[in-house]
């Protein structure tokens, strides 16, 4: 199966986003763990996911995955990549990520 993915960096780690919007790519710890694997997969630090949001305000629902397949409640760098992508994809400079550990506004600055 192909699938599209983003590979993003931040402060000095590197992330996996998958857009699982149109669908979900059945993830399981065991598949995110070999997807993040730096020499038989893509590689990364962390491997997010978007999905629809299930929170009123919220644009988006992330999930943080680490190389090892559990999941964290929030990343403030894999954030900043996600808030950034959101932007550049809707064109939205505020918006409202949902996580694990609640609702992240954000806003791009001028200077990006």
């Amino acid at each position: 199966m192909l699938t599209s993915f983003y590979k993003m960096h931040g402060l000095g780690n590197d992330f996996v986003i998958l857009d699982e919007r149109a669908g979900d790519l059945s993830l399981t710890p065991a598949r995110i763990a070999a997807l993040a694997h730096r020499r038989r997969g893509i590689g990364c630090d962390q491997l997010v996911t978007l999905r629809a949001p299930a929170a009123e305000g919220a644009d988006v629902f992330v999930r943080f995955f680490n190389p090892d397949g559990s999941e964290a409640g929030a990343c403030g760098n894999a954030s900043r990549c996600v808030a950034d992508l959101v932007w550049r994809l809707s064109g939205n400079a505020t918006p409202v990520l949902q996580t694990l550990a609640g609702l992240l506004p954000t806003h791009r600055t001028p200077d990006g």
